[in-house]
């Protein structure tokens, strides 16, 4: 069995303290490859939370989404059934253009391949 060249105690600690592979080798002035590192961490304390960036979700589709509503659309509201949504709608495109004016809000029963 492969020796470990760190203190696997001390990649456990940063890796709870939110530090990614990358960071811990470059803290720990490591020879490892990030590999090793992820695989030692998944191995000891499973998979952690992801990064808040990766979790904060899609910030355009949002503007888009704020844009609609202030141009009196409602996000609960579909374009294609004519029927109120307890969840959120999905957005379509009427016209295959720039103009921001063609897209409308469409429920998960109308949603088709393609609508965001």
């Amino acid at each position: 069995m492969p020796r470990r060249h760190y203190d696997l105690d001390e990649v456990l600690a940063l890796a709870e303290s939110g530090k990614v592979a990358a960071e811990i080798i470059e803290e720990l002035g490591l020879t490892v490859g990030e590999r090793a590192i992820q695989k030692a961490v998944n191995k000891y304390l499973g998979p952690l939370p992801k990064r808040a960036p990766a979790l904060a979700g899609d910030r355009l589709r949002r503007r888009v989404v704020a844009w609609m509503v202030e141009s009196g659309l409602d996000e609960h509201y579909c374009a294609a059934c004519n029927q109120w949504s307890a969840y959120p709608c999905s957005i379509r495109e009427l016209r295959q253009d720039d103009d921001l004016g063609s897209l409308v809000f469409v429920c998960r029963h109308c949603v088709r391949p393609g609508d965001v």
